[in-house]
């Protein structure tokens, strides 16, 4: 027992988790003041595999063989989702399939007529721009089986995890443009930094200057453009957040961060809990 409470001790050293104190933190666009008088916009990044903040809700919708008609009991399905509709939700997705049963061009438009029987129901009660529409057919079909004569109805709902256990800052700035030959400190260019992947209990964000605008919550839709601004978000994370984590930031300036950053953060963050990392 004695060493038990040793080992459980020792991994509470290398722990992390922290959360933001300032809720705005957690939104998609977030606009703060610099020491500059500058705006600096944090973009969350919610691809590449970082922490999102939405789950997932699923609604299977079941056909008959050869069938485009839903059927009275798939139909309260979809009542019972309209009538009970979540708040807060981001988005919906639609995903016709089809089994292995005739060609693989019928069997396309056997999903279309499937999907559209299913938004049929659901238009004038959901808003459309968030809904998006796949028609998969038999692409992911296996058999004959059940599961793959349906229409999925796939809803994010706004749920933003508090806890991570590490924060990344993607400078934004245009000295890290192929026109530059810009690479990070570690050598990455920012063409590879849209493909790389992170993990789900890392919060991403991509640090620019205000005037340029968030261009949504893919890393891909990003083109390094303008000043930098990673030293003022590395101040605001630090300053607006509790708990031990890690920190990384992906800027090509051989230096760790300018003199006034590096005093602000002592002074925020006396015991360094959380520990910035220059890639």
């Amino acid at each position: 027992m004695k060493w038990f409470f040793i080992i459980i001790n020792i991994f509470s050293l290398f722990s992390f988790a922290g959360e933001f104190t300032k809720s705005e933190l957690y939104l998609r666009e977030s606009l703060w003041n610099t020491y500059k008088g500058e705006k600096l916009l944090l973009c969350r990044i919610l691809s590449n595999g970082a922490q999102v903040d939405y789950i997932e809700k699923k609604i299977k919708v079941f056909f008959d063989e050869d069938s485009d008609e839903i059927k009275e009991e798939e139909l309260k399905k979809i009542q019972h989702l309209i009538e009970h509709f979540p708040t807060g939700c981001l988005k919906i997705k639609l995903r016709a399939k089809a089994d292995q049963c005739g060609d693989k061009a019928y069997n396309k438009q056997l999903a279309l007529r499937r999907g559209e029987a299913v938004w049929a129901v659901m238009n004038g009660y959901v808003d459309s721009r968030i809904v998006d529409a796949e028609v998969v057919g038999e692409d992911e079909s296996t058999d004959h089986a059940k599961h793959d004569k349906v229409v999925e109805i796939i809803l994010q709902i706004y749920r933003p995890k508090k806890e991570f256990n590490e924060v990344v800052v993607v400078d934004g700035s245009g000295s890290l443009h192929r026109t530059n030959n810009g690479k990070t400190i570690s050598g990455i260019p920012f063409s590879r930094l849209k493909g790389m992947n992170f993990k789900s209990d890392q919060i991403v964000f991509v640090a620019l200057d205000a005037n340029r605008g968030c261009k949504g919550t893919s890393l891909k839709n990003y083109e390094p453009i303008g000043d930098d601004f990673y030293n003022q978000a590395m101040e605001i994370l630090t300053q607006f957040s509790k708990g031990k984590m890690k920190g990384k930031v992906y800027t090509d300036y051989d230096h760790f961060y300018n003199l006034r950053t590096r005093k602000k953060l002592k002074t925020l963050d006396p015991k360094r809990r959380l520990m910035w990392e220059i890639r």
